[in-house]
């Protein structure tokens, strides 16, 4: 996977919520991407504190409050 493909904001959701139930973690999708496990962490954090969820009218991902 090419560093450009992971401004996907869904390519890193799926990733997140893969760590998130312990079918992977940080450490390993960093290595698989070539990025520091640190970054993949940090999206897991973001995530557990904001959350998001696909709006399907605005074909936007928004943030759930």
């Amino acid at each position: 996977m090419s560093k450009r493909s992971l401004n996907s904001l869904e390519v890193k959701v799926r990733i997140v919520k893969r760590c998130l139930r312990n079918e992977t973690n940080p450490s390993y999708e960093g290595k698989q991407l070539g990025i520091n496990r640190s970054t993949v962490a940090d999206w897991v954090r973001k995530y557990r504190a904001d959350g998001y969820e696909r709006n399907p009218e605005a074909g936007k991902d928004t943030q759930r409050n």
